[in-house]
């Protein structure tokens, strides 16, 4: 991520120590620096504007948000398109029979598959990001609850499948509200 940074004046050496300007890894004379107006320069990792310092976003706390984003998306993708439409995973349909009926149990899994896989999409959109986290934890706590109760024994590990679901919920929300948090302009 690059930034613009505008130098104010009066911007003097006493202001900004030696300290600051090592963090700042300029490779050129900072009198040129200090001396002109309004400079305009480009950083990646530390900005300095005015007076003041502030450390911007670096390609590390973006990886540290993009790779649980993408790993929840895969989730999502998966279950909606391997486990559901295609119906690789036959259980989900059973499932679904058991909870809605047996009617059409089958049409009602690709609708939900195709859902799924729409929430993936909308993950890796970015738009929306904190409504589209709560989404996602109510549409898990929300499901997760009914299977424990209504058909535990259909599930993968039984009850102990809610301990998973509660272990995504937890991931879905630290990736949202904590790694995603830093990235947010000040």
């Amino acid at each position: 991520m690059v930034q613009l940074v505008h130098f104010h004046p009066p911007f003097s050496p006493p202001n900004i120590d030696a300290y600051v300007l090592s963090q700042l890894r300029i490779h050129f004379p900072a009198k040129s620096i200090l001396s002109a107006p309004r400079n305009i320069l480009l950083f990646t990792k530390t900005l300095v504007s005015g007076y003041s310092i502030a450390t911007v976003p670096t390609m590390t706390d973006t990886r540290k948000h993009q790779k649980p984003t993408f790993l929840i998306a895969t989730v999502w993708l998966i279950n909606g398109l391997v486990c559901k439409v295609l119906n690789v995973v036959p259980r989900h349909q059973e499932i679904v029979a058991s909870i809605l009926g047996h009617d059409h149990s089958r049409l009602l899994t690709i609708l939900i598959g195709i859902s799924e896989m729409l929430m993936a999409a909308w993950i890796l959109s970015g738009i929306w990001t904190r409504i589209n986290a709560i989404s996602q934890i109510l549409v898990i706590a929300t499901m997760n609850t009914l299977e424990y109760y209504l058909v535990p024994d259909l599930l993968l590990w039984g009850k102990l499948n809610s301990l998973w679901a509660f272990l995504f919920i937890l991931l879905i929300y630290y990736n949202e509200f904590h790694l995603n948090k830093k990235l947010q302009p000040a």
